[in-house]
């Protein structure tokens, strides 16, 4: 609580117990082999024109990497990320009907925009489980391509192998869990999990204190009908040592 009447929650914990995300991964496309090359001289060039190969031949050509995107990577981070909310908000009186009693003043937390949130905690096994799903998965596309085996040691004499096409062709840095946390942030699921809980604590969270109207001073006693006071008038004031409510009743 502080002395300008709003309290504070600070370093709320957000545990992610579910977050799934798919990854696309596209891959510049590469062909190797191709070409012609010539069998009978005079010339070795197929190219040359009259005083050329008597016999020319097509060389086989293959091209890896042409889908879009090439590779699909599910990543399970659920319980792998940690995040802390800060937010800060007002103590508002309301009068109205609902949560089980009738008529009721409500004490609630109204929280004011915006609410911070902070990726504390990143595992440390998420960048090899990463890279480990992403390598198997290139490897499979390779082998899966049909192409002889001279083509794909060819391929990966082009692009320096599997973890040359990770740092180097897509351009994907040491520190996969920072890239990770960029590339999720750009997403928008870290301000769509904080619409959702400022949607919670604005609508959603019960009141910190309710009182029902008109309030029940004694209760039946035999015969005896129960008196019940009317209240006109609730308020709250905070400042950092405590929160007051104050109220009047009717005649």
């Amino acid at each position: 609580m502080r002395d300008d009447g709003t309290i504070v929650i600070e370093e709320l914990d957000v545990k992610w117990d579910s977050l799934g995300l798919t990854i696309g991964i596209n891959i510049p496309e590469r062909c190797v082999g191709g070409g012609e090359a010539c069998v009978l001289p005079p010339w070795p060039d197929c190219d040359v024109p009259l005083t050329g190969c008597a016999e020319c031949v097509t060389l086989p050509s293959w091209c890896f990497f042409s889908g879009n995107p090439d590779i699909a990577v599910p990543l399970n981070l659920g319980g792998l990320i940690t995040s802390e909310v800060s937010l800060s908000g007002r103590i508002r009186p309301f009068y109205g009907v609902g949560s089980g009693t009738h008529n009721r003043w409500q004490i609630v937390a109204v929280p004011t925009l915006p609410l911070d949130l902070d990726i504390i905690d990143i595992a440390d096994t998420v960048g090899d489980l990463f890279e480990n799903l992403l390598a198997d998965r290139i490897e499979s596309l390779l082998s899966s391509a049909g192409a002889p085996g001279w083509a794909i040691d060819l391929i990966n004499a082009v692009l320096g192998g599997i973890e040359n096409i990770i740092r180097v062709v897509l351009d994907i840095p040491d520190d996969i869990g920072e890239w990770l946390i960029d590339g999720i942030s750009q997403l928008g699921i870290f301000s769509g999990l904080l619409n959702a809980l400022y949607d919670y604590l604005a609508n959603r969270l019960p009141g910190i204190l309710e009182i029902e109207d008109p309030y029940p001073a004694l209760g039946q006693d035999g015969a005896l009908v129960p008196v019940r006071i009317p209240i006109e008038f609730i308020g709250v004031t905070v400042n950092s040592r405590e929160l007051v409510i104050e109220g009047d009743v009717g005649d």
